[in-house]
């Protein structure tokens, strides 16, 4: 019978006391579990020393564990005195990853940091009090088919970052257990790291995490009611996958297929979800869109055949009759590149739901975007949402809005005046 779970260390000569001290504490734990876990040792020397580049040795590694599960404990950290026997736990419910708490000290700076890891996180700094968030990374069990499936690049300086970006952008994870503690202890030092020289930030090697996929769908949903809920997993479900990575911005507490959900900020306010949204990816082009859509075939692909060739800022797209509103973006579904969106700084939040897309036509105006209306036909549905408001808020969502946003820019939107 094949081991239930992996753990891997990659080592070298010069880390000999540090390892000698995890492996005895790894083996401590394990005693309880028997043959229920296999530790790998692969122990070279440094790449600057002419041994093989980490990435390589961490795809060994995920190639010679039988555990169910794999990660990797780097030999110069160290764990909690409950590490094993809480993911051992953890594993019970069969989850594709399983996430913890770390704590991070750098030995020079004295800087330490909580981190935190999830399934749907990107690598944000949270606040100045040291709280991060990570993605699963080389640190956090996953199912071992997955891990392969994601492998690492052959480098030796953020490898780990690259296959953090693989597992989160090809949506590998679909369920997590999320351990609220304390489990590893990373320490970095610049003077025993084997590949800190290496660091961009040094000047040494230029390297860019590539996006895996083309487009990142940032999708506001309301999914309380079945009918919407059906409705935002038939927009998902219209997107080729292997192209998009999908982040549903969501009001209930509730998951889809083939993609992410994560909480909406409160309260609802429209541009903040999107926003929200845009921070969980990193590829060129992003899609803000309603549930209510229906993409057409090959969305992606002709949405960035058509970007590469016009050099289009944003891509406005036609509903089935037309564009309802020809002097500002398509707001139900339109496309920014990443690049023209960090020049916005974010879309702006003065507006709840209607003129959303109002405002953000301003800041691209401003900025001096160039905006396409494109002849690509997404099939815009009937929400009812609006309906399921109290009749206060749905005014301050809708007519509200409007009134707001006429006065500010001296406008006329749908002839209600100033």
């Amino acid at each position: 019978m094949n081991p239930r779970w992996t753990i891997y260390i990659p080592t070298t000569p010069n880390r000999k006391e540090k390892f000698d001290n995890l492996y005895a504490e790894l083996m401590r734990q394990m005693k309880p579990y028997g043959n229920a876990i296999e530790i790998l040792v692969y122990e070279t020397e440094r790449f600057i020393d002419g041994g093989p580049h980490v990435g390589v040795k961490r795809n060994y590694c995920l190639k010679m564990a039988k555990g169910d599960y794999v990660n990797g404990v780097d030999s110069d950290d160290s764990i909690a005195p409950d590490y094993v026997s809480s993911i051992m736990e953890s594993m019970k419910t069969s989850p594709d990853c399983i996430c913890f708490e770390c704590k991070y000290t750098n030995a020079e700076t004295g800087v330490k940091s909580h981190v935190y890891f999830g399934r749907a996180n990107l690598n944000l700094n949270i606040d100045d009090k040291g709280r991060r968030e990570r993605m699963v990374n080389h640190l956090n069990p996953v199912k071992r088919e997955l891990a392969l499936k994601a492998g690492f690049p052959e480098s030796s300086f953020s490898e780990d970052t690259e296959y953090a970006m693989r597992l989160r952008n090809r949506t590998l994870l679909r369920t997590e257990v999320i351990i609220p503690k304390i489990l590893y202890y990373y320490n970095f030092s610049s003077k025993t790291s084997d590949t800190w020289h290496l660091s961009p930030a040094n000047n040494l090697v230029k390297r860019v995490s590539e996006p895996l996929v083309k487009m990142d769908v940032i999708m506001v949903s309301d999914g309380r009611q079945p009918v919407m809920a059906n409705m935002t997993q038939q927009a998902i479900d219209s997107i080729e996958g292997l192209n998009a990575n999908v982040i549903v911005v969501e009001k209930a507490e509730r998951g889809y297929s083939k993609a992410d959900s994560i909480p909406q900020p409160e309260p609802f306010n429209y541009n903040a979800c999107l926003n929200k949204g845009s921070k969980y990816g990193n590829a060129a082009l992003i899609c803000f869109t309603n549930n209510d859509v229906i993409f057409p075939s090959s969305f992606v692909g002709k949405i960035a055949a058509l970007q590469h060739a016009t050099k289009a800022d944003v891509i406005s797209v036609k509903t089935q009759h037309g564009f309802i509103h020809p002097t500002i973006i398509s707001g139900f579904c339109f496309v920014i590149t990443r690049e023209a969106y960090h020049k916005l700084g974010k879309l702006d939040e003065s507006f709840e739901f209607w003129c959303a897309d109002n405002v953000t036509s301003e800041q691209i105006k401003e900025k001096g975007l160039n905006e396409l209306k494109s002849d690509i036909q997404v099939h815009h549905l009937t929400s009812v949402s609006l309906n399921k408001l109290e009749p206060q808020k749905k005014e301050n969502y809708t007519r509200g809005c409007v009134k707001k946003f006429n006065k500010q820019f001296n406008q006329n939107v749908l002839g209600m005046g100033i």
